[in-house]
């Protein structure tokens, strides 16, 4: 009995390291999900508080169990706001770079990100007075979030939350599911 929980430990552990062990490297992945932005745009009365359909691509590399950096585009959708005749919509998307830190439990990943965004920002407002207003900004901000990734041989399945500081463009916040191919 002893020698086959034993045997059965070593399984697993060797299975666990396995999964682990292929991660190190190159790998490229795309998610899709929903944004969630609140911007209040004050300079011409328009808010916009909402959500749309999200998605990224992105590309990294591991360095060693721990370690990852990422970079990728994202497009964060189009979150629309109508309130009577006026009516305001968001367009905003960027290209981001990201360092990751991982605690690594077997054939599952947990880990935080921490970096910057470099965004551009589309606000069309529209009300009965004042006709159509566009606006667009861009700058660069931080970014953070957390996720939890499945680690299969040559594939990863993760879900994430992201936070940006984008002050201009409401603070938004994206949830994403999606997948990676390590090469």
């Amino acid at each position: 009995m002893r020698h086959m929980r034993r045997a059965l430990v070593g399984v697993l552990l060797t299975v666990a390291g396995a999964a682990s062990a292929h991660a190190e490297g190159l790998y490229v992945g795309g998610s899709l999900g929903q944004s969630f932005i609140n911007a209040d745009w004050s300079t011409v009365n328009a808010t916009v508080d909402g959500s749309d359909f999200a998605w990224k691509l992105y590309g990294g590399f591991t360095l060693g169990r721990f370690l990852a950096v990422e970079t990728g585009y994202l497009d964060l959708g189009t979150p629309q706001t109508s309130q009577g005749s006026s009516s305001a919509s968001q367009d905003l998307w960027g290209w981001d770079a990201c360092g990751l830190a991982k605690l690594n439990l077997g054939p599952m990943d947990l880990y935080g990100r921490y970096g910057f965004v470099a965004w551009r920002s589309t606000l069309s407002a529209a009300g009965s007075n004042a006709g159509v207003v566009t606006i667009k900004d861009d700058g660069t901000s931080r970014v953070i979030g957390v996720g939890a990734a499945i680690v299969l041989p040559k594939l990863t399945l993760r879900a994430e939350y992201e936070h940006f500081t984008i002050e201009e463009a409401g603070t938004p916040d994206l949830l994403t599911v999606g997948a990676t191919i390590s090469f």
